[in-house]
């Protein structure tokens, strides 16, 4: 049986939340029975990238150095002790305990042949540049195989192709070399991760404040990025505090301009419109009237650098063109889905694009394609819509039957 899962996103809990335990052990009793009624004869359980999270850690901001400068022996330093630290974090030891009693696992009373495959994501890019980091994963997961861990695999058994799928987003891949950061690692060590803090570091640590910075945390889960901005006019006006809202306003503001004039970020404005110029848009807050109008920019300007295209690019993938594979796999958006596509190949056959989800809590605003790209019904352009959730997903299928499965456990809507 062949399984996939993806976008973990593991924290050293600096900087954001960490997945419940409980998720994993939910997954390993599941994935166990699904063996069992399958009767599977092993299993390979695929990790689909971003499963370490080493860009959401407050440890860069400890530092001078970053994910988008040059290799040295100091970003080695940090790379591995936001590893350790995700590996040390004491919730994310209970949930690797629970993933590795997957090797443990019988079946028809005898012990099942159990492996972990690691591909790597936008998230865990940093692993592989170091080999001191790839040996951590490799004996934290049992891996037989450390340097470098690959970016995408085929299952000739299974007709499977799979990869992380960052490579179709251009915020958190620039085409040019898979050891490199991209405008998203900046984005989210710059932008959201900084923001709650230099809120609280700005304004003070009153009960008020606090109650509003522990709203704030939440931004890390807002997607996609491009409408942090409205949601965070949407907690400012349940706050019913103008002055404070103008004050935390001022606050980011003063972060985008910042983030705007990285050099990271000034080398890729180029001539004409593009990606930047789409932030220099979007990123100020100009007060809640604003709201719709961002929103057409995100829709109409943003959305043609920044296209949800998957399906399409599963549909492109080579390894379907030739019939090689029948289903393709992607994480990455944070969305899972199982999509029919036309008949492609020689062969004319059925494909499927299937993607992982993630298991972290996601808010979707208004423009995601979980709303159509429209405001959500009984919602008013000044109210700054956003629904949250929580799910489990894994993927399996099982050689020689010809037949796939989707386990979605839905743990709430909060």
């Amino acid at each position: 049986m062949l399984v996939f899962l993806s976008d973990i996103h593991w924290t050293d809990g600096t900087s954001g939340e960490t997945i419940h335990s409980g998720a994993f052990r939910g997954f390993v009793q599941d994935l166990s029975r699904m063996v069992k009624d399958a009767k599977a004869k092993d299993l390979e359980v695929v990790l689909l990238g971003d499963i370490f999270d080493l860009i959401r850690s407050e440890k860069w901001r400890e530092s001078k150095v970053r994910p988008w400068d040059k290799k040295s022996p100091e970003q080695e330093k940090i790379t591995m002790r936001i590893l350790q630290g995700i590996l040390n974090n004491p919730e994310n030891g209970k949930s690797l305990k629970y993933l590795l009693d997957l090797f443990a696992i019988r079946a028809d009373g005898k012990k099942l042949p159990v492996r972990f495959t690691y591909l790597m994501g936008n998230h865990d890019w940093l692993i592989n540049r170091y080999e001191s980091c790839c040996k951590l994963v490799q004996n934290a997961l049992k891996l037989t195989s450390s340097k470098p861990f690959p970016w995408e695999g085929y299952w000739k058994d299974y007709k499977v192709f799979a990869r992380h799928g960052d490579l179709y987003d251009r915020l958190n891949y620039d085409g040019r070399t898979r050891d490199a950061s991209s405008l998203g690692d900046v984005i989210v060590i710059e932008l959201i991760n900084r923001f709650p803090l230099e809120v609280e570091k700005r304004l003070g640590s009153s009960p008020q404040i606090k109650s509003l910075v522990s709203k704030l945390r939440e931004v890390d889960n807002v997607r996609p990025y491009w409408e942090v901005p409205s949601w965070i006019m949407g907690v400012l006006q349940q706050a019913k505090q103008p002055a404070l809202a103008q004050k935390v306003q001022d606050c980011w503001n003063a972060m985008a301009r910042d983030f705007l004039k990285l050099p990271f970020v000034r080398q890729r404005d180029r001539w004409g419109p593009d990606i930047i110029d789409a932030f220099q848009a979007i990123l100020p807050i100009r007060g809640f009237e604003a709201i719709e109008r961002q929103a057409r920019i995100v829709r109409k300007f943003l959305g043609f650098f920044v296209r949800d295209d998957y399906p399409q690019k599963a549909y492109e993938e080579p390894h379907m063109k030739d019939d090689r594979a029948q289903y393709v796999v992607y994480g990455h958006t944070h969305q899972h889905e199982i999509i029919p596509l036309d008949l492609v190949g020689p062969n004319r056959q059925q494909k499927i694009y299937f993607n992982t989800g993630t298991w972290r809590k996601v808010t979707f605003g208004r423009n995601s394609t979980l709303t159509g790209g429209s405001s959500l019904a009984g919602m008013s352009s000044r109210s700054s819509a956003f629904i949250g959730q929580a799910r489990t997903a894994i993927m399996s299928l099982k050689f020689g039957m010809g037949r796939w499965g989707l386990v979605d456990k839905l743990l709430g809507w909060l």
